[in-house]
């Protein structure tokens, strides 16, 4: 249990301290934003599996043109 001791002079300075809860908190999220955020998510999610798909094109494609030889 912590006690503190407050000075009749520090009282008025302890009043004005800002709560860190006040400063940390994002602001809240329209549904225009949380769909923006899906549309752009899916988008990342497209890209990534258009690139790993490319790369196992590629190496199935090495591997057929080394089995032809």
């Amino acid at each position: 249990m912590n006690v503190r001791v407050i000075k009749r002079e520090e009282r008025q300075a302890a009043n004005n301290l800002v709560v860190a809860d006040q400063t940390a908190s994002a602001p809240r999220m329209t549904p225009e934003m949380v769909v923006k955020s899906w549309i752009s998510a899916a988008r990342e999610r497209r890209q990534v599996e258009l690139k790993v798909s490319l790369v196992k094109f590629k190496r199935q494609s090495k591997l057929c043109l080394a089995v032809a030889d």
